[in-house]
């Protein structure tokens, strides 16, 4: 997973995020990609994201962003609203 600006690179595919007047700040982009990579495979979308949250509002943001090795600072907590325009905006994924 790479950003630039407000545009992820999650795998094969670019997701262009620029029309999404909500996201403020690269750091949430960010932290978007991070949360897609952490989502369960074999769960339905909204089980996994509502698990996520719940381990981020327990544990902090560093539970799927310290992975990718940069500074807490370097992520901004979005929306879940946000991250399904993401996850919506991504034709690769198959979502249940």
């Amino acid at each position: 997973m790479k950003v630039r600006g407000k545009e992820i690179q999650f795998g094969n595919t670019d997701i262009d995020l620029a029309l999404v007047e909500q996201l403020v700040s690269e750091s949430q982009v960010r932290t978007i990609g991070a949360i897609m990579d952490y989502l369960k495979v074999n769960k339905p979308l909204r089980d996994s994201l509502e698990e996520v949250y719940a381990l981020i509002e327990k544990e902090g943001l560093e539970v799927v962003c310290s992975p990718y090795g940069q500074a807490q600072g370097e992520f901004a907590l979005p929306r879940i609203q946000e991250v399904l325009m993401a996850i919506n905006r991504c034709r690769t994924v198959k979502v249940r």
